[in-house]
């Protein structure tokens, strides 16, 4: 399907803030946070109903939270969408939502960690670019690098950019090479859950990022293991890999690190493999659309997106 990249917000127009995931755990300081941030960007803010609703450790029931999705895409005067947190809760509530209505009324769509389903489904199932960004109610939000990234992604008419870490901070090659390919991916745990249901991550011909955070190591092994046995490495172009945030080993004992464990796994594929980009669960945080093309170069580390269509 065609990607379609949404309209871009301008300074003043109104950004709806959601809860489409976990419940925000100090709500009062957590919206708090996200509408001074977005407002210092130069946005107008609306709150959406999850930020304050609380349902077991969702931000609202499956129905309310899928709602939520569908009434912000569905209103005119929402102009973009940012996620305020992720946690759990997002592939709960993909086969409620409204695609057909979504594609019609393309909105510019922010966030990251188990946002992760919402991105495959949104991008694949509604054909819109999304993008994968960090929440608002970071204290690294508006510093630099982190700035720039989601201000591209809300502002750009044409988001044609070069994803690279901050200077100083070299990402760090595995298998050199250059790959072209569709940007799909996000968070590994989210993308190993996804495969075998209708919103499976199309990893075919594309750039694969992944990234995780607080899993052991063994873990990492067995969600990997699980991609590769489906054919994820054999059938993308490249993969790039974000931080693995607080990811260790669970016996210090015994165990493999990160790079020892994308040896075994990734390498074998042939593909061009680049790690400790600067995406995932960590501060600063490049921003990536999510459908759009890219070129990567796994012996600089850089990935310089193109139109989502120009190929």
């Amino acid at each position: 399907m065609k990607r379609i990249l949404p309209p871009p917000v301008r300074p003043g127009d109104t950004v709806r803030l959601i809860c489409p995931s976990g419940a925000l755990r100090h709500p009062d300081e957590d919206i708090a946070l996200s509408v001074s941030n977005m407002e210092k960007l130069g946005f107008r803010v609306e709150l959406g109903l999850g930020l304050t609703r609380k349902y077991g450790y969702f931000g609202g029931t499956d129905r309310e939270r899928a709602r939520e999705v569908n009434e912000a895409f569905a209103d005119p005067a929402c102009r973009a969408i940012v996620c305020v947190r992720g946690g759990y809760g997002t592939a709960r509530i993909l086969s409620m939502l409204d695609y057909e209505m979504i594609r019609a009324h393309p909105k510019r769509f922010l966030g990251y960690s188990d946002i992760t389903a919402l991105h495959a489904a949104i991008s694949q199932k509604a054909g819109i670019v999304t993008f994968h960004s960090p929440m608002p109610m970071s204290g690294s939000f508006l510093k630099e690098y982190t700035r720039e990234g989601v201000l591209s992604a809300l502002c750009d008419p044409d988001p044609m950019w070069c994803l690279q870490n901050p200077a100083g901070d070299a990402p760090e090659c595995v298998t050199p090479g250059r790959a072209y390919g569709r940007i799909a991916g996000g968070n590994l745990s989210l993308v190993a859950s996804l495969i075998g249901t209708p919103w499976q991550v199309d990893w075919k011909g594309s750039l694969l990022f992944l990234e995780d955070v607080g899993e052991h190591t063994y873990r990492l092994d067995g969600m990997l293991t699980h991609l590769r046995n489906a054919g994820a490495f054999d059938e993308c172009a490249g993969v790039c890999l974000g931080q693995f945030t607080d990811c260790t080993n669970e016996d210090d004992d015994f165990g493999f690190t990160i790079r020892q464990i994308v040896e075994d796994l990734i390498v074998p594929s042939g593909k061009p493999v680049v790690m400790n980009l600067r995406f995932g669960h960590t501060h600063p945080s490049m921003t990536f659309p999510v459908g759009m093309f890219a070129q990567m170069d796994a012996s600089t580390g850089s990935i310089c997106v193109k139109n989502a269509e120009s190929h």
